[in-house]
């Protein structure tokens, strides 16, 4: 596919003009230190990363009754997927949030 002058404008103009907006602001400065030094996402920072990712994504997200009542799994998978000291593989995922169901911490 060819990238013309057009296409580059067409699509340009979705984005701030080249500024980081407000809520990249947000998320890229206070909200990524909370994750950073808590070691896993709320279920409100899961949304907000989301929503400005992909809103059709975020739709998905907010209709699936799984992950709607899912905050013990949105803190083990993303405490899992953000460790340094791990790679995770879907058994730890799974057993993470089996454990956290059951009452302990990872």
């Amino acid at each position: 596919m060819l990238l013309d002058a057009d296409f580059v404008h067409h699509w340009s103009k979705r984005y701030a003009n080249g500024e980081v907006s407000a809520q990249e602001n947000r998320l890229l400065g206070t909200t990524h230190d909370a994750i950073a030094i808590r070691g896993y996402l709320t279920r409100g920072e899961l949304t907000d990363i989301v929503g400005w990712k992909s809103r059709r994504t975020l739709g998905v997200m907010k209709r699936d009754p799984n992950i709607a009542a899912a905050d013990d799994t949105i803190e083990n998978v993303t405490r899992v997927a953000l460790a340094r000291e791990s790679t995770p593989t879907a058994a730890t995922l799974v057993n993470g949030t089996l454990m956290a169901r059951q009452g302990f911490r990872a």
